[in-house]
């Protein structure tokens, strides 16, 4: 397992660690920036399995997978949508990808199931992970 890894060479150099140091044979990339270096590093090793959470793209040992997510994520519209005062929602999401704006979408419809009224701005961060901007917070 390996956490942090960031969307560039250095996931390529933590695959290629997983199958030659620990013996892998499957990997799960799941962060989006991993597929161009899983499908990669696929190529170097044949008979290693990759299963990337959501990838748009495949080659011989490099599949894809992604949940129902949107269900759940209607089911949290449905709830913004009932608890809204000001009929004005929020939803932030990294990048414009089919997954993601399958999931605002569910969320909107959700919304508006229950609340016509209801509107939803989207914030774009381009990011899928950016610890160095998140706010530490004591523990109370």
């Amino acid at each position: 397992m390996a956490e942090n890894v960031p969307e560039n060479a250095e996931a390529e150099r933590v695959m290629e660690g997983m199958i030659r140091r620990d013996h892998a044979s499957i990997i799960f990339p799941t962060s989006f920036g991993h597929l161009d270096p899983a499908i990669r590093v696929g190529e170097r090793f044949p008979d290693v399995t990759f299963f990337h959470m959501g990838g748009p793209e495949l080659s011989a040992n490099v599949g894809t997978f992604f949940g129902e997510i949107w269900q759940m994520v209607y089911a949290s519209g449905v709830a913004a949508g009932r608890m809204t005062k000001t009929n004005k929602l929020g939803y932030i999401v990294a990048f414009p990808i089919p997954q993601t704006l399958l999931n605002v979408n569910a969320f909107e419809l959700g919304a508006q199931s229950v609340n016509p009224d209801a509107t939803t701005t989207v914030v774009f961060t381009s990011n899928w992970c950016n610890p160095a901007c998140w706010r530490k917070r004591p523990i109370p």
